[in-house]
């Protein structure tokens, strides 16, 4: 996914360049009339040049916004959420750019997919309950798995809602890692396992399903989308 950022000159330097291009204009009229000479023949030019022209900078890719932002030692990155688009997806401020970001490792029922047959009630209920973990204006620390980003463009990122202090630490995984906590609590079914997290993702899915949590509360093995 590519973002294209436009930058124009600021409201008030736009009206002091059409201030000052009537001021011009009118100067130039007036001398015209007075004197029978045509001084306006360069009004089009005249116009275009007092006015600041939109800007377009260089696409830039969500995944080289994300390698470019700075990472701690345990190779998180700060970001701030500005959407949740549904129950493991968001958007967030990375980096001076917005960027989509998909939770590693779990994959919840569609709730806004392109594709209206393919979104559910089961969707709509991850989504609400994710909404109910993170919010708009919310700080949130990133971590980077072995695959960097989808075929959509998503960054793939486990998302902590509290920096760890460990996060190999399995209380603090469970407590503090939005993927985890999702999973936990049965909204959600592992999905690009990898890595550091795997097994105990796999745990904390058998046990969400034994206890009837979130989703499994119908004993039903509800469907998985594709990502």
């Amino acid at each position: 996914m590519t973002r294209r950022i436009i930058r124009v000159g600021s409201g008030d330097e736009r009206r002091r360049s059409r201030v000052t291009a009537a001021l011009v204009i009118g100067g130039l009229l007036l001398a015209s009339a007075l004197s029978g000479v045509d001084l306006v023949s360069g009004l089009d030019d005249l116009l275009e040049a007092a006015t600041p022209a939109a800007t377009p900078e260089a696409e830039v890719p969500a995944a080289e916004t994300a390698a470019a932002a700075t990472t701690d030692a345990d190779g998180l990155v700060a970001a701030t959420v500005t959407w949740v688009s549904d129950g493991d997806t968001l958007r967030v401020e990375l980096n001076g750019a917005t960027t989509h970001v998909r939770l590693l490792g779990i994959d919840t029922p569609e709730s806004v997919a392109y594709d209206a047959s393919q979104n559910s009630d089961q969707g709509r209920q991850a989504a609400r309950h994710t909404e109910g973990l993170v919010h708009a204006g919310d700080t949130v620390w990133l971590q980077a798995g072995e695959v960097d980003h989808d075929r959509y463009g998503r960054i793939l990122r486990w998302v902590w809602l509290q920096e760890p202090s460990d996060p190999g630490d399995e209380g603090e995984v469970r407590s503090k890692m939005l993927d985890a906590i999702i999973l936990r609590d049965g909204y959600a079914k592992t999905f690009w396992l990898e890595g550091r997290y795997k097994d105990l993702f796999e745990r904390l899915e058998s046990e969400a399903k034994a206890s009837g949590a979130g989703l499994w509360a119908t004993g039903e093995d509800w469907g998985r989308s594709d990502g």
